[in-house]
């Protein structure tokens, strides 16, 4: 039987569709948020040996989780402000994860090494979990190097099967690429490559930074759909997207889902509905597609933390799979059941063939804060983005905001743009709407009198208003 350290999370990438090209949100604890290369042979035959992860077997749930991401902290405990956890509390809090005496996931994503947190691996690893341990880095560089040094002796130790460095760093600007690529650099040479060792953090940053893909040994994004404001009915999609750009740009590289999840309460943002029905209903969306498309994942998150509701709203203390007191929340149980949605995430040509379209289908008046809303035709929908512009006293600006110029376009073709999202915005006499390649960066605009000629030539349909 071969054996790696990467055996129990490699995967073997599904290709992307015919035609998808290869090539701000938030920030949860500080709010602002393939191809293979020479490995291939060796990831194919993993593949075989993993192949039954997840799968039913006499004595056991249904379903077991590929990873879940987990904190011991309860109630008001706020590791932010120097809460720390004792040996009692972290085995009561990891036997939550026990449905009698059988895992719920085979792998904890942990977040630091402080405030007792490095224990966590350690009594993982005797209730026969895996353990991807984190190094909490900020803007402190003392607390960095207690952080760094302290992962480093839980892989010296024994106890580490994963090693993440930093945990949306980059989303949080706590450090720049260069410090984070150096940071990754050290923990794998002092650690000779024993474990794979990685930074997580928001897929946007990572393609923006391709330094840090190629710092590490494999490639963690978070993916929040919900952050980003999109509809329930359209999330999964959303991320297959966007997944499948990284997949791509990871170099062979495996891909592991760190983090994504939906809360069960607190304020929308926007089509984003924090629900019971919503966070179970995603839930195990997710987890239908991580199946079909063998992505390994670290599941949003074990249990809800009141203590963050404080530091970052009322949808922080919602994420967890079960509830502030380990018990399971409504809907969730048809996950480790087994049961399994069918692929509605792939898109497919919209309107049939023809020379792609965008239309703009709503158009709110002057003075009004209502979306714009619109569609495109003759493409599949996930190759393609649409980038928006509006003019306001002659000088045209990017909508919805520089940190996320490109909208995405859900499977029905059907998209949405908040245009008012700056002081005056309701006030603009002209809209412009560009149907883009989803590998097209559209030109950030702010205040110029034209818009760049960049943005024509790479754009393949425009469709415009005046109001």
């Amino acid at each position: 039987m071969i054996k790696n350290r990467f055996a129990d999370f490699t995967c073997q990438p599904t290709p992307p569709p015919a035609g998808v090209p290869m090539g701000q949100r938030r920030g949860r604890v500080f709010r602002d948020r393939p191809r293979w290369g020479l490995a291939a042979l060796l990831l194919a035959l993993l593949a075989a040996v993993v192949a039954t992860d997840g799968a039913a077997d006499p004595g056991r749930t249904a379903y077991r989780l590929h990873g879940i991401d987990f904190s011991p902290f309860t109630g008001t405990q706020d590791p932010n402000s120097g809460a720390r956890v004792d040996e009692t509390q972290i085995r009561a809090r990891l036997g939550l994860l026990m449905d009698g005496g059988r895992r719920q996931a085979d792998w904890i994503r942990t977040y630091a090494v402080s405030g007792g947190l490095d224990q966590v691996p350690r009594i993982a690893r005797e209730l026969g979990l895996k353990t991807a341990a984190g190094a909490w880095l900020g803007r402190d560089p003392a607390a960095n190097e207690v952080e760094i040094r302290g992962l480093i002796r839980l892989i010296d130790a024994g106890v580490v099967d994963l090693a993440v460095v930093g945990s949306e760093t980059l989303l949080r600007q706590d450090l720049d690429p260069a410090a984070l690529v150096a940071a990754i650099r050290r923990v794998r040479a002092a650690t000779d490559d024993r474990v794979p060792v990685a930074t997580a953090d928001s897929y946007r940053k990572l393609l923006q930074h391709p330094e840090v893909i190629t710092a590490g040994s494999v490639v963690m994004p978070n993916y929040y759909p919900f952050w980003e404001a999109v509809h329930i009915d359209d999330a999964i999609a959303f991320l297959h997207t966007w997944h499948l750009r990284l997949a791509a740009a990871a170099g062979g590289k495996p891909v592991i889902v760190s983090e994504t999840g939906w809360p069960s309460g607190g304020a929308a943002i926007g089509p984003a509905e924090p629900s019971p029905e919503n966070a179970a209903r995603y839930f195990l969306h997710f987890v239908s597609w991580a199946r079909a498309e063998d992505v390994p994942y670290y599941y949003f998150q074990a249990f809800d933390e009141p203590w963050k509701a404080a530091r970052e709203g009322s949808f922080a203390a919602h994420w967890g799979v079960w509830d502030e007191n380990g018990a399971l929340k409504p809907g969730m149980q048809a996950v480790f059941d087994g049961a399994t949605l069918s692929d509605d995430w792939t898109p497919t040509l919209r309107q049939g063939p023809g020379a792609p379209e965008i239309r703009l289908t709503e158009v709110p008046p002057i003075g009004g804060h209502a979306d714009l809303l619109g569609e495109v035709r003759h493409v599949n929908p996930g190759e393609y983005n649409v980038a928006v512009y509006i003019r306001v006293g002659g000088n045209w600006w990017t909508k919805p905001e520089i940190d996320n110029p490109a909208i995405f376009i859900p499977r029905s073709g059907q998209w949405r743009a908040d245009i008012t999202t700056g002081e005056g915005d309701e006030r603009a006499d002209t809209i412009a709407a560009f149907l883009i390649p989803i590998d097209f960066a559209p030109p950030i605009v702010l205040g110029a009198s034209e818009l760049p000629e960049a943005l024509a030539a790479g754009a393949v349909a425009r469709a415009s208003a005046v109001r």
